[in-house]
């Protein structure tokens, strides 16, 4: 296909699934819904059908011309009427139904004529998907009334199923600008169609015209389709569906970055919206991505910078720092020296190389002042080894700015609940959607952070704000030491500090976790939620150190009274610390449901839904009990946390 005539394919291929969106919102998806039709949209019955009589047109044209130019698409667009004696209703009256029905071609049809070579898009072969199956459409976490159609993603999926190569096209040979003049026409009939709707209606509409934007984006496997859709999106348009309903959502324009450079840039994008920004910065940091070349900015100790240790927070895992003298704060990361060979001598030990690649490309990320606002990580200054002996400790520093107050992290606030008041529930929930939208972003570049406590969400503020309940601004998602790329070249290992593995999914303990996935970082999250909701550490709602203390104390009673090993007593303990992650997401979601109880009394519906629905991993089956591609699992997944997750938050309104 010309490269020219990809975006408009793509664009087309959106408003395609935006009609059908619509059909099925309005009852003309299925015959037996026509009725449905006729009561919901009676006053405009006659505007509705000069609309799609002008949509009829405008494909017609373009099929039309698609055939005269020998344009043999198994994906492409055919419209049909709907038979005569299908016309009219019950009563013998004429209705409006599905006067326009667009269709997928069936490849099968083609084949008459032509054998076409399939190119497929992706390196997996998509199957047919029984998308049913995958109980996120139907989930009980999402509000009975945002339980939506499974039309979007069906469609999308499709669209990756084949690709084809057109016989004999030169783009030459048409008017790129009356197609492109068509398209854009489509688009306002379609956003037309869309505003008939109530006021409930079109919001679910404009979430469904994000979730195709943002899946073709996920299953797009070059720049040049990323670029090719970015097109196609600045060309249609489709508005975030935040934006439209609430100026202070964090889907916003108003930047909320640490980097003030970052600030400018956002300033700068407009009124683009999430997608056109986050497909922006895939684009440029796929490109930096794909060279081999160190990427990060690497500062040498001895050269210039002078690192000043000025205080140790959240248990010496950051630092307060001056860096030029300026103030900063480090971020560790602990490594095993390993041998390096050194041509014919011996090998000298430092850095292992597949670590310190792996660090210059989250350096590379971090350091970006062109990341969306929603991504809300602080600004990376680069990174540097600590060869400095008096830590005794083998590791490499991270270096943040500070944009105007030292950090203080979500823990050190929780620790102090006991004698400074719980924050507004307006504030909880903002804070609350600003972290399940950071995390949506840093997946969607296909990262992991791995890392997800409460330790690493930060806030810069006075302390005495904090206090004075004065609010403490926007959080900002830190602690990316264990971060990594999502594939599944790297290793993983689970924490050893007990504390920290609270957060983590049960799926991730014991001897053999398997690979870090996207569901182990959500569910990290839904326990920071539920943190945020009950305003107390993960540590204080379990009792994790007081069943630990229990625990210790009595396997020391056992060893002096019944003359047990100490080495026994000491594996008991273990057992138990190896079954606390389980026994935590057994007891919320179903021994004791007190705590969700609780979390649904103070927060509400919505908020409840959310945090059930990252502890119990969206209502997706395991990756290995399902019989999917990874890129339709890694799909599905994104379209279960925009709904269940990412939505089911936005439609709290305080």
């Amino acid at each position: 296909m010309p490269e020219e005539l990809e975006s408009f394919r793509l664009g087309l291929r959106i408003e395609y699934t935006r009609l059908m969106d619509w059909a099925a919102v309005a009852g003309l998806s299925e015959a037996k819904n026509h009725e449905k039709f006729d009561r919901k949209y009676k006053a405009n019955r006659h505007l509705i059908m000069a609309v799609l009589s002008e949509a009829d047109a405008i494909l017609q044209y373009l099929q039309k011309n698609h055939q005269e130019l020998n344009l043999v698409e198994s994906d492409e667009f055919r419209c049909t009427d709907i038979p005569e004696d299908e016309k009219l209703d019950s009563s013998g009256n004429s209705r409006l139904g599905p006067e326009l029905q667009v269709h997928i071609n069936n490849p099968e049809e083609g084949q008459k004529t032509q054998q076409l070579k399939l190119k497929p898009i992706i390196k997996e072969e998509i199957r047919d998907i029984d998308i049913g199956a995958y109980e996120i459409f139907r989930s009980p976490n999402i509000s009975k009334g945002k339980q939506k159609h499974t039309g979007s993603i069906r469609h999308v999926l499709s669209f990756t199923k084949k690709g084809s190569q057109p016989r004999n096209l030169k783009w030459a040979a048409m008017d790129r600008q009356k197609y492109l003049d068509a398209l854009k026409k489509l688009n306002k009939l379609t956003e037309y169609l869309h505003q008939t709707t109530g006021d409930y209606q079109l919001e679910l509409l404009t979430q469904s015209s994000r979730e195709t934007c943002l899946t073709m984006l996920h299953i797009a496997q070059s720049v040049k389709e990323m670029k090719y859709l970015l097109e196609s999106a600045r060309i249609i348009r489709i508005p975030d569906p935040e934006s439209s309903s609430d100026s202070t959502s964090t889907f916003s324009h108003v930047s909320t970055l640490v980097d003030p450079a970052e600030s400018l840039q956002n300033a700068l994008v407009g009124q683009a919206s999430l997608f056109e920004r986050l497909t922006q910065f895939s684009i440029a940091y796929a490109e930096i991505h794909s060279t081999e070349s160190y990427l990060g900015t690497r500062l040498d100790l001895a050269k210039d910078f002078s690192i000043e240790l000025k205080k140790e927070m959240d248990e010496g895992s950051r630092t307060l720092a001056k860096y030029r003298g300026v103030d900063v704060w480090v971020e560790w990361k602990e490594f095993t020296l390993s041998p390096i060979p050194s041509g014919n001598g011996p090998p000298a030990w430092g850095v292992p190389p597949q670590l310190l690649k792996r660090l210059d490309k989250l350096s590379a990320l971090l350091e970006r002042h062109d990341k969306p606002q929603e991504f809300r990580v602080p600004h990376c200054l680069g990174f540097f080894d600590d060869k400095n002996q008096k830590s005794g400790k083998d590791r490499i520093g991270f270096v943040f700015g500070i944009p105007q107050f030292s950090p203080m992290s979500l823990f050190e606030i929780l620790t102090k609940a006991e004698t400074q008041p719980a924050i507004a529930i307006g504030d909880r929930i903002r804070i609350a959607k600003d972290l399940t939208q950071s995390l949506f972003c840093i997946h969607a570049v296909n990262w992991l952070h791995k890392g997800l406590r409460s330790s690493s969400i930060i806030f810069f503020c006075r302390e005495e704000a904090i206090a004075n309940d004065d609010g403490f601004g926007r959080p900002v998602i830190s602690g990316f030491e264990y971060a990594r790329l999502n594939t599944t070249s790297t290793s993983t290992h689970p924490p050893g500090d007990l504390r920290w593995a609270v957060y983590c999914h049960p799926d991730y303990q014991g001897n053999a976790p398997g690979p870090y996935q996207k569901m182990f970082d959500i569910y990290s999250l839904g326990i920071i939620l539920l943190e945020i909701a009950l305003w107390k550490t993960a540590d204080e709602i379990f009792g994790i150190t007081r069943s630990v203390n229990q625990e210790e104390k009595r396997a020391n009673e056992l060893v002096q009274t019944m003359n047990i090993a100490p080495i026994q007593a000491e594996n008991q303990v273990k057992a138990i610390k190896s079954k606390l992650p389980k026994l935590i997401r057994d007891r919320l979601l179903h021994d004791d449901t007190t705590l969700l109880r609780k979390v649904r009394e103070t927060m509400g519906e919505r908020y409840h839904n959310t945090v059930r629905a990252c502890i119990c991993g969206l209502d997706i089956p395991d990756s290995r009990q399902v019989n999917a591609p990874e890129i339709v699992y890694d799909t599905i997944i994104q379209q279960a946390y925009l709904r269940q997750v990412i939505d089911e938050l936005q439609g709290i309104r305080v």
